[in-house]
């Protein structure tokens, strides 16, 4: 099978090339990586590519203008556009050109993995004549609309675009009320019943895995009753059992408060909900000091992964609060781990940590707090697990070794990283506090002076660009002005 890949973003395309290349190496034959809607399109006309993965927002053509003309060439190829969350606009669009899935950025390698193996299975299947083509197209497209439907509830999106969401489904919402249940305490196989069974009353049932939780809203085209919200929490407490708390939220009119909804009935299935005022507070700092204390536990047994964990926690309470009591927590909550940490060797300052923070309050959605604070908590924490001996000058030393022995190949902050034994946050937060550069400055910059070196050697320039890593001669030629000043012609001609 063949891939072709169409990303500008350099770390992000040499990341997903090398995630395919590593997991799905049996199954690829090539797979080709461009970073502009022209270069694909004329990589697309020169092989036979099966399976096309492209962003919107790249240069010189548009992503879907691009897969526009893929599907007029070749209709069979199969698509999938990596975008942001907030892609609406794009949606119709998408579906009309033939689309086959959408993959949310940042996506999560084991995700990432599992749509694009899906994607492989279809084609696969497509070519053995299993399926037909246009009834799977369909069924993936309202999969799809469906879930990103939920996800703009549970991200608190606008109801501007909420309700686009339901008018492209062909909704009639006058009432919709959200159950939450813990997903490994209940019997997944047996929710396809419940579904069947609303339907035939007239529901619409959408549901969606959010981390650790199954949530499920139930849509309705007249007013719910308190009477069937109770018998459809007792079909949910049936199907797992009664080993779990079914959390329930109330019954909402407006789309703009079904997010309320959710965040209800989350509350009430932890039984963590109503936590405002004096008995809240104490609540409140039981939590943090509960989640400081897991932190510290696993730094002394080096349990990595604690980042990832404590994330999910303070993002699940978070969930129950409003922007300003959510980042006034937050500044509490990292401030005391600051302090717990002061006898570790830190890659980050009070001041710095004011500064992420009054940056992640003004993340414009849910989502984007929970990447945030994801990102701040392996930036403090994950330093602490490096290996003794290796300090932070001995770190940026060794990245500086490497970079000198790897520049004329294609490297990434991932690269650096892996071989450092660090992760990729880290090791980019270090460039920034002991040289004020990003790692693609720094790399840029060792490239730019070695090409010098050689153009003063007297080496030819269409030779320089390739021997010290640059894959496109055009862009070699950019980055050498930015620096220098001159293109490399101009600097030869100068040096002469």
């Amino acid at each position: 099978m063949n891939v072709l890949i169409v990303e500008d973003e350099k770390i992000e395309r040499e990341a997903i090339v090398s995630l395919i290349a590593q997991k799905f190496s049996k199954r690829i034959q090539l797979i080709t990586s461009v970073n502009n809607g022209e270069s694909a399109l004329n990589e697309f006309e020169k092989n036979n590519y099966e399976l096309v993965i492209s962003d919107i927002n790249i240069p010189r053509m548009d992503g879907l203008e691009l897969l526009r003309q893929m599907k007029q060439r070749k209709p069979k190829t199969r698509c999938m556009i990596l975008t942001s969350y907030d892609y609406f606009e794009y949606a119709q669009e998408s579906i009309r050109i033939g689309v086959d899935d959408f993959i949310l950025k940042p996506a999560k390698e084991q995700d990432l993995c599992n749509r694009i193996e899906k994607m492989m299975d279809v084609i696969d299947q497509e070519s053995k004549g299993e399926i037909n083509s246009l009834s799977y197209h369909l069924k993936q497209v309202q999969s799809i609309l469906q879930s990103d439907l939920l996800y703009a509830i549970l991200y608190n999106d606008s109801e501007k675009n909420i309700l686009r969401y339901i008018k492209v489904l062909q909704l009639n919402v006058k009432n919709a009320v959200c159950f939450c249940i813990k997903r490994k305490e209940m019997d997944i196989s047996g929710l396809d019943k419940i579904t069947s069974i609303l339907k035939d009353s007239g529901y619409v049932c959408y549901s969606e895995t959010y981390f650790d939780n199954l949530v499920v809203f139930v849509f309705y085209d007249q007013l719910i009753s308190q009477q069937s919200v109770v018998f459809i929490y007792n079909m949910f407490k049936k199907l797992c059992a009664n080993k779990s708390n079914v959390g329930v939220g109330s019954i909402k009119d407006r789309c703009g408060e079904f997010y309320d909804s959710f965040k209800e009935a989350l509350g009430n299935m932890n039984g963590a909900i109503h936590f405002h005022g004096a008995e809240g507070e104490e609540k409140i700092k039981e939590a943090f000091t509960k989640m400081l204390d897991e932190i510290e536990y696993a730094i002394r047994i080096g349990n990595q992964s604690i980042s990832t964990d404590i994330a999910k926690k303070l993002y699940d309470l978070l969930l129950l609060y409003d922007r300003n009591e959510r980042n006034a927590l937050l500044k509490e909550f990292f401030f005391d781990l600051f302090d717990r940490l002061a006898d570790k060797d830190l890659s980050i300052t009070k001041e710095h940590l004011d500064n992420e923070l009054s940056r992640i309050s003004r993340a414009q959605n849910i989502r984007d707090v929970y990447i945030q604070i994801t990102y701040l908590l392996k930036t403090m924490i994950d330093p602490v697990f490096i290996p003794r001996g290796k300090n932070t000058n001995h770190l940026i030393k060794e990245a500086y070794s490497y970079i000198e022995k790897k520049y004329p190949h294609l490297i990434g902050l991932n690269d650096v990283a892996n071989y450092l034994g660090v992760t990729p946050q880290y090791i980019s937060s270090l460039f920034t506090k002991y040289t004020g550069k990003n790692f693609t400055y720094v790399l840029s910059e060792f490239r730019v002076n070695k090409a010098k070196e050689l153009l003063d050697a007297g080496a030819k320039i269409k030779e320089i660009s390739s021997l010290v890593g640059f894959q496109n001669q055009n862009y070699f030629a950019k980055v050498f002005k930015k620096f220098t000043g001159y293109t490399p012609s101009e600097y030869k001609a100068r040096n002469d």
